[in-house]
């Protein structure tokens, strides 16, 4: 006079993403140098010869940390392509978007590299701002 007591298990299927989109595992890395201390990345892509994941393991082995989504502590977007995601940033206007070149420079050179015009896929509302205001200011008498 036993019952039988059936489970029903029911499986969810997530979407999951692309190699390329995902965050890279930072949990074994090594921090090496101080360079990007204290700043916040997210990275959008790469050139063929620096993934996406590659670049992250950088900017933390360079003391940075990385997020996914930008936010109001993002230091900088960093991307090589102007794909749909960095229009759609450009279109915020609330980050700097810069070359991953430039990154590259501030690796090979194992220093903190000040951004030139050239470096820069977009320059937020809040730099520029920023920029005209050392450059312009007030007409002298």
């Amino acid at each position: 006079n036993q019952q039988t007591e059936e489970k029903v298990v029911t499986h969810v299927i997530r979407p999951t993403l692309g190699a390329q989109f995902q965050a890279a595992d930072l949990s074994d890395i090594t921090q090496t140098s101080k360079i990007f201390e204290g700043k916040e990345f997210c990275v959008i892509n790469g050139p063929s010869s620096l993934s996406k994941a590659a670049i992250e393991k950088k900017v933390a082995e360079y003391g940075g940390s990385v997020v996914q989504n930008p936010g109001s502590t993002t230091f900088c977007v960093l991307a090589d392509k102007v794909v749909m995601r960095v229009t759609n940033l450009m279109k915020r206007d609330l980050y700097d978007i810069v070359k991953v070149d430039w990154f590259k420079r501030c690796l090979d050179a194992q220093t903190f590299i000040p951004w030139a015009p050239a470096d820069m896929i977009h320059t937020s509302a809040k730099l520029r701002l920023h920029i005209n205001n050392l450059c312009g200011g007030e007409p002298a008498d």
